[in-house]
């Protein structure tokens, strides 16, 4: 085949056929020949070289499945069709062409056996929004009816590296993994089942996948165990994000069993256990939350849940687990000791850090003890970070004299950067809600003590500070937050499938045109033909469709957000909405 007379489509087909993938027989017709020929012809020609009872009449146009532009299923196709229907089939497909080409020049065409699906479906063989989870989406049926919006599909999301993907995936898995590979590249692929013999009917490049999200992914996936796990980037990762060996050492060393954290905890009458938790991946510092888990609630774990939520599940270090639970329930802090403690240490530090750094552990102890309680306390549609910015009225205690001849910002010994005191702000925020001014002024002054014990750690890591570039091989790109063997289970409900904020007035498609400025469509169904309005519209909002459906890919590439699973009967036609096409969340005024 001249690479130049047919369209991308076409050639994947030719190349999935000549590595040995099951595809359905098909007759192309180049630019060329469509120029010279006519749709009595080409129905001619396809049922001579291709015998079937049925067919299905495809588009190839030049410009689509290409890397930059999908055009997912913005031309025409004509699927069931019968030998003496093939024709008027050709013809419909043609002529759709050129109204949106305006020249055959640029279309080429595939007409290709028929298969008429027991299941049917779409594997993305990364996640479109640009991380590392396989995606596939299957009805029972032909395919047509997910491509374009108009069915909820089955749906299955996993991490390459998981052991306990379906069975009857198995194979489809594997051969996806292998067509990305003769592709060199993320892979939106179209396949069918018939009498148990799976078929592959498209693949084109996912288009809103870049070349640096998928080195990460491949390095995760090479890096990260065949087991069970959650690690995650939390408070402890930050005070060293990509530690060298001597940093890694020091913190290690922090929270061994005899150690400092050990201490404090020990004071309000918890056990702790030292579990190795600190995890290096790429370089960089992740806390393997399960470990940390059970340094003291040893019966809990995190892995027993598909959404990774802490529960009881040993008889094993029960009794400790809840005694510890009681004692830090009952942990009482006091905010003007602990202030006056943390002034005194920054005048006349210890003699190292392990010396003082019981009392920096206790302090952000505290303050997260603190933001439990407001949490619970605060009124709905208040968040914390809110909450902490409100006036209380109450008096801030005076900061302590930031230290001087201090190098460094984090607990790594390699960060030889000027030292930066932060010395907090008051409160700009009015507190117009009842909001209890008490538990706030507590976090607040919970989070400046959390800042005065960052200083005095600096302070006693200058002197060991290592004027050279740390020898650490760190991944060049930031890697996700959190990495689990498997993805959190998604909640039932809206479903957020192209990423963005928008606002508008929401509308359907009965009156979209009489509604001035950029508006929010309600619709059904996940169409392609929803593309039509895409210099009108801020954000889409439907009931049926899934993240590999066509217009979901356009909405992409488009940055449009899109939110799926939304029954019309719970939101008001007419009111302005606001979406969240990554989490999901719609509100309305």
């Amino acid at each position: 085949m001249s690479t130049n007379l047919f369209g991308p489509k076409t050639l994947n087909l030719q190349k999935l056929k000549d590595a040995g993938f099951q595809v359905p027989n098909f007759v192309a017709f180049s630019a060329k020949v469509l120029e010279t020929i006519t749709a009595q012809e080409i129905a001619s020609q396809a049922t001579s070289k291709l015998p079937a009872t049925r067919y299905a009449v495809r588009s190839s146009a030049l410009s689509e499945d290409t890397v930059q532009k999908s055009m997912a299923g913005q031309f025409k196709t004509v699927l069931d069709c019968s030998p003496e229907k093939l024709e008027e089939s050709t013809t419909t497909v043609l002529q759709d062409a050129l109204e949106k080409l305006s020249s055959l020049s640029y279309f080429s065409l595939i007409i290709q056996e028929y298969i008429q699906a027991d299941i049917s479906g779409v594997v993305f063989t990364r996640n479109p929004n640009g991380n590392r989870e396989m995606i596939i989406e299957w009805i029972e049926g032909v395919g047509e009816d997910l491509v374009s919006g108009k069915k909820k599909p089955e749906r299955l999301v996993f991490y390459r590296n998981q052991q306990d993907i379906k069975d009857n995936f198995s194979e489809l898995t594997k051969k996806s993994i292998a067509i990305e590979k003769l592709f060199n590249f993320p892979q939106d692929i179209e396949w069918a089942i018939k009498d148990d013999q799976l078929f592959f009917l498209q693949s084109r490049p996912i288009t809103t996948v870049n070349s640096n999200n998928e080195k990460m992914n491949v390095f995760l996936d090479e890096n990260l165990p065949q087991e069970n796990f959650y690690y995650e980037k939390t408070e402890v990762s930050e005070v060293a994000q990509t530690p060298s060996k001597e940093t890694l050492g020091l913190l290690k060393r922090l929270y061994e069993k005899q150690g400092p954290v050990a201490t404090a905890y020990k004071k309000i009458g918890v056990s702790f256990s030292d579990t190795d938790f600190l995890k290096i991946i790429g370089g960089q510092l992740y806390v393997d939350r399960e470990a940390e888990l059970k340094t003291i609630l040893p019966s809990f774990s995190y892995l027993s849940s598909n959404d990774y939520t802490a529960k009881p599940v040993h008889i094993k270090g029960l009794l400790t687990s809840l005694k510890n639970q009681y004692y830090l329930s009952k942990a009482s802090f006091s905010v003007h000791d602990l202030h006056q403690q943390i002034t005194e240490r920054l005048e006349k530090p210890g003699e190292d850090i392990f010396a003082d750094y019981e009392l920096i552990f206790t302090i952000n102890l505290a303050t997260e003890l603190s933001l439990q309680k407001l949490k619970i306390k605060l009124p709905q549609g208040l968040n914390i970070a809110a909450a902490l910015n409100l006036q209380t009225g109450s008096p801030i205690l005076p900061p302590p004299i930031p230290p001087q001849n201090t190098v460094g910002n984090s607990l790594d010994l390699h960060d030889t950067s000027p030292f930066v005191p932060i010395v907090p702000k008051e409160p700009s925020g009015t507190n117009e809600q009842e909001v209890p001014n008490e538990e706030i002024f507590e976090a607040q002054e919970y989070f400046r003590l959390r800042e005065y014990g960052r200083w005095l750690a600096v302070l006693h890591l200058t002197p060991h500070r290592i004027n050279q570039k740390s020898t650490t091989e760190v991944f060049p790109t930031i890697l996700p937050k959190t990495l689990t063997y498997k993805p959190k289970t998604q909640k039932t409900g809206p479903l957020g499938v192209s990423a963005g904020m928008a606002t508008g007035v929401l509308v359907d498609e009965t009156n979209i045109t009489q509604t001035s400025g950029k508006v929010i469509l309600m619709t059904s169904d996940l169409s392609p033909n929803l593309t039509k309005y895409l210099g009108k519209i801020a954000g889409v909002i439907s009931q049926n469709g899934g993240l590999l459906s066509h217009f979901a890919i356009i909405a992409r590439e488009n940055s449009l957000p899109v939110i799926v699973n939304v029954e019309s009967n719970t939101l008001v036609v007419g009111k302005e909405t606001t979406i969240n096409g990554e989490t999901g969340e719609i509100t309305q005024k």
